[in-house]
């Protein structure tokens, strides 16, 4: 599928007022996780924290047409990380990834993912990471479908689960093509 009206452009000062619109698109984006009992941090988090979290890395936003439509946010190896394996070199991962309900079916999520992956390579990094919950069987599905594999476990201190990370050998891109996706 063409995606015509999706532009992607990294979060900056000037989108700091959407940031409560995009808190609220987290909570409705993760409200079928959180209805089976999980509390990932963006079934609750307030809008503090939501830029708290856009601020740690690289944050992007999808906009369809004018309209906010979904958000991830990249991260670079982080050495004090309770997460080991987010502490190695050249490890970079990703979170507070989720697509508007209204907008999902429309290839945004898999087009955020992509960026992420692209952005990794030029980075420098040599594997994308991620971490869900273990017993959400179809997010994990779909990441493996996406090339992830399981590499271990971690606990987050505020989560109710045991999290399974996954991670992604970064191929190389063409660099020229990737600038053409930077907004």
């Amino acid at each position: 599928m063409k995606i015509t009206h999706l532009q992607i452009k990294r979060f900056q000062e000037q989108h700091l007022p959407l940031v409560p619109e995009l808190t609220k698109m987290l909570h409705e984006a993760y409200k079928p996780l959180a209805d089976k009992g999980f509390r990932y941090t963006a079934t609750y988090q307030p809008p503090e924290k939501t830029l708290e979290r856009l601020s740690r890395g690289e944050s992007y936003l999808a906009f369809w047409g004018k309209q906010l439509a979904g958000t991830i946010s990249l991260y670079p190896p982080m050495p004090n990380i309770k997460c080991e394996y987010y502490r190695k070199e050249s490890i970079y991962h990703f979170g507070q990834y989720a697509v508007k309900p209204t907008f999902q079916g429309r290839g945004i999520g898999n087009a955020l993912l992509q960026f992420v992956e692209k952005r990794t390579k030029v980075l420098g990094g040599k594997e994308l990471s991620l971490d869900t919950a273990e017993g959400a069987v179809e997010l994990i599905t779909t990441y493996r479908r996406h090339g992830y594999e399981i590499v271990g476990t971690t606990q987050w201190s505020s989560t109710n689960y045991l999290s399974v990370v996954m991670t992604k050998k970064i191929k190389k891109i063409n660099r020229q093509r990737f600038q053409k996706w930077t907004l």
